[in-house]
């Protein structure tokens, strides 16, 4: 992809100012606006230009990735340690194999100023430099063991000019010496800092694009620094966890301090406070940690650590190339900037809401948008061969890389599913930043079916042919305001895959029905796993990974809390708020196979719910055909389970079954394994469509299945699946009828 960019909002409303930032490897590249829905078809999407202010030709200039997390110590020039100094860290190296900064105030550039570091043999190292050539470098040269904590230091003494370095294993603790080893050479320089950042977990290089380069890679812990170079009798008391020289600290980062916060705290009387970039992660186990506990607020001293990695990215930083401010009569709707070189494009997607004193439509539709930033950059058929051969078992799902996930993976960037180079999880993922399978055009398999965004513009494809008005809002917006943002509504439509729900998002949803909202919930997997935005960093949200539900990867043990809230990670099954009470049915299972269509139970013909099923016969299949895998029922499936949850007086009324093993029962719902959790076998491997009703006149249509809006257009919208979802719609937007028949 030569051209390629991202937007510093994923949703806008009249009058908001939206900014664009390209990266183009041509000379020139064309924008316009445009309006888009689905085009089913034709296969894909449709787009519609709009005359807007960013409509013209702009000069192309390559804009790269500044990749890799650090902090920033704030006001440099007062850090006074360069005529000598003492430096020291727990740290817990994940990738060693090359070289990796600590502690720092050097130009990699230059070689001016120090570095304490891990060396690329895997030791501990210092260098010391005046950036006219004349450098030096110490190290212990025995390497670190991967993965486990270790006591690290230096020392440097200007006068004297005598260096040590020194490494200590917490396993050997406090049983057996450190390594350590001494220098005094006549030829080492004093390092020259004037105008260098003090970094922690990084070391300066303008010649990178982050200005930053020798990431670290894993866990860094309480770095301490000294204004003078400690004798070995103080240094014997550092090793054992002792301050030998209070008046002399210079620095004493808390990493543990404030876990919701950019902010990195220094302890000591000189207030050398640092700033987190790219977000590295927070709330993690140090190298105090004995599993007694598994919640960070309940016991901050054992996580005082920070994990470092050198692709973390959650401010991709560029220049922007131009703006958008919405036209007030811009009606509410998915929108994208289209960017043309040559014969590429690029389309940068957002919403558009209406502004919040506007005459509201009846019909609401729910973008997922918390989903789609968790999916962002979903590359699993390149990056991961193991789970690629998962998915690819069924011909149904069987293709190539496309050149969005090829592009995603060259450039670094990753998913909420996605583990660093490390293998430790993605817990942070931000829209500040390109989002390359966030696209209308992207597909998920080799019959060119739609995945969460681009799968929506059929949903709204379909609202368009039922003629009626409708807007949208979006995750952020319920997130934000809570019931305030549905309560306009008659009915709320939600897309394919609304996967992951904060608990503001639920809790306004919760308020919304039991005040006599509607909801008809389009898709499968919904209301499933927990997310939270950073409270001082909005464009970011965080997604844990539980340690006993399906899940892409298995976080470390004591690190299911999200950092930003401190709120238990993971799935809402595990926080007793799964989605059966809320919406009739709860995610049930996953697979690659084939989709299959709905038949009618005996719920269907129970007066209450008759007016669901009008226009289709008894025996009649429903989503018989469809572009998600061939089916209405698929991919990721709910069931109604009165035991899970489900409220008795819900109804079921049609099922999808007849799963083969490529469709297995979820983890959170197996207690022991015996090969009985495939669709062949496992009567609870199945898509059940439900009609729940709420006080007030309020209830719920759910469909339990990511494929079935995928059947609403053949044969021109005219088919089963299509007249029970226009069914529902007209009834539950006339707020004069009730949802069931008496």
């Amino acid at each position: 992809m030569r051209v390629i960019g991202y937007a510093d909002r994923l949703v806008a409303a009249p009058a908001d100012r939206i900014r664009f930032m390209v990266s183009c490897e041509t000379g020139a590249y064309r924008a316009d606006l445009v309006r888009l829905t689905g085009d089913s078809a034709a296969g894909g999407f449709c787009e519609e230009p709009v005359p807007s202010t960013v409509e013209g030709t702009y000069e192309g200039r390559l804009q790269p990735l500044p990749l890799g997390s650090f902090l920033r110590v704030s006001a440099p020039e007062r850090f006074a340690v360069s005529s000598g100094w003492t430096l020291q860290a727990w740290v817990l190296p994940t990738l060693p194999g090359s070289r990796q900064a600590i502690v720092s105030q050097r130009c990699a550039a230059t070689g001016r100023g120090w570095a304490l570091c891990i060396d690329p043999d895997g030791g501990v190292g210092l260098d010391v430099g005046d950036g006219d050539g004349v450098a030096v470098h110490l190290g212990t040269g025995t390497p670190l063991e991967p993965r486990t904590w270790h006591l690290v230091g230096a020392s440097f003494d200007a006068a004297s000019r005598e260096a040590c370095v020194w490494q200590r294993p917490l396993s050997a603790w406090p049983g057996i010496e450190p390594v350590v080893r001494r220098e005094r050479i006549a030829g080492l320089p004093a390092a020259v800092t004037d105008g260098l950042p003090v970094l922690i977990a990084a070391e300066a290089d303008e010649r990178s694009p982050s200005g930053t380069a020798a990431h670290f890679n894993g866990r860094i812990e309480s770095p301490r620094a000294y204004r003078r170079a400690l004798d070995e009798r103080e240094l014997a008391s550092l090793w054992e966890g002792a301050d030998p020289a209070p008046s002399d600290l210079e620095a004493a980062w808390d990493l543990g301090a404030e876990p919701s916060s950019a902010r990195v705290v220094d302890r000591s009387p000189r207030a050398h406070h640092a700033e987190a970039v790219n977000t590295p992660t927070r709330a993690v186990t140090g190298h105090a940690w004995d599993g007694s506990v598994q919640d960070f607020a309940k016991a901050p001293e054992q996580y005082a650590a920070i994990h470092f990695h050198d692709d973390d990215l959650t401010d991709a930083q560029w220049e922007s190339d131009f703006s958008l401010v919405v036209p007030e009569d811009l009606p509410s709707g998915a929108y994208a900037v289209r960017l043309t070189a040559g014969d590429e494009r690029d389309r940068v997607p957002f919403w558009v809401r209406p502004m919040r004193d506007a005459q509201r439509a009846p019909v609401a539709f729910l973008a997922s948008t918390f989903t789609d930033l968790v999916y962002a950059n979903y590359a699993i058929f390149v990056r991961d061969a193991e789970k690629a051969a998962f998915l690819l078992r069924d011909d149904a799902l069987k293709r190539g890389p496309t050149p969005e996930e090829e592009a995603t993976v060259a450039l670094g960037l990753r998913c909420g599913y996605d583990v660093h180079p490390d293998g430790s999880g993605v817990m942070y993922v931000s829209k500040l930043r390109p989002l390359l399978t966030f696209r209308p055009d992207f597909t998920f398999n080799a019959n060119g079916a739609p995945a969460s965004f681009s799968a929506d513009l059929r949903a709204l494809e379909w609202l368009e042919h039922e003629g009626v008005a409708w807007d949208v809002v979006t995750d952020e917006d319920l997130h934000a305001e809570g019931e305030a943002a549905l309560a306009p509504y008659a009915v709320v439509v939600t897309g394919s895959h609304p996967e992951y729900w904060s608990a503001a998002m639920l809790d306004g949803l919760r308020t919304y029905l039991d005040a006599g909202g509607r909801l008809m919930y389009l898709g499968g997997n919904g209301f499933w796993g927990v997310v939270s935005p950073l409270p001082e960093e909005p464009h970011v949200i965080e997604v844990r990974r539980g340690l006993t539900s399906t899940r892409s990867y298995t976080p470390s043990p004591g690190e299911e809390h999200h950092s930003s809230t401190g709120e238990l990670g993971g799935t809402w099954h595990t926080r007793g708020r799964r989605a059966y009470p809320l919406v009739g049915v709860g995610f049930t299972a996953m697979g690659a196979g084939s989709a299959r269509p709905y038949r009618r139970l005996p719920d269907s013909f129970d007066p209450r719910a008759r007016y669901v099923f009008d226009g289709v016969g008894a025996d009649e299949p429903i989503g018989a055909e469809g572009d998600f895998l061939g089916a209405a029922g698929g991919w990721e499936v709910d069931r109604f389970d009165v035991d899970a949850g489900t409220p008795p007086h819900a109804l079921r009324l049609a099922t999808a079954d007849g799963f083969s093993d490529h469709y297995q029962l979820v983890l959170e719902d197996v207690e022991m394994a015996d090969s009985l959790q495939g669709g062949t076998v496992c009567d609870r491997v199945r898509a059940d469509m439900t009609l729940l009703e709420y006080p007030n006149g309020g209830g719920v249509f759910s469909v339990g299945s990511i494929s079935w809006i995928g059947a609403l257009a053949p044969h021109g919208f005219d088919n089963a699946a299509a007249r029970v979802t226009a069914n529902v719609l007209h009834r539950f937007r006339d707020r004069s009828r009730p949802i069931v028949d008496r």
